[in-house]
C-alpha cells in the first residue's frame, strides 16, 4: 500500500472516529433527561458486560431465532 493511501485512510478513520464521538455525546444527553440514568457509559473499557442471563440466552438460542424477553 502506497505511503499516500495509508494517510489517505488514517484521515478517513480519524473523520469516522470524530463523527461517533459526537453521536456518542448526543446520545449521553439525551439519556441525562431520565432521572435513574446516572452516567451513561459508551465507552467498552467503562462499560459492564451483559448479564450472565442474557450470555446464557444469546447460547441457547437457536440460529435464526429471536432472543427471549426478560421478564
Amino acid at each position: 500500500m502506497r505511503r499516500a493511501d495509508i494517510e489517505e485512510q488514517n484521515r478517513y478513520l480519524l473523520e469516522r472516529q470524530r463523527e461517533f464521538r459526537m453521536a456518542a455525546d448526543v446520545v449521553a444527553e439525551a439519556w441525562m433527561v431520565f432521572p435513574e440514568v446516572e452516567l451513561p457509559t459508551v465507552d467498552e473499557d467503562q462499560a459492564p458486560g451483559p448479564s450472565p442471563a442474557a450470555t446464557r440466552s444469546r447460547r441457547s438460542r437457536m440460529p435464526g431465532q429471536p432472543a427471549p424477553i426478560p421478564r
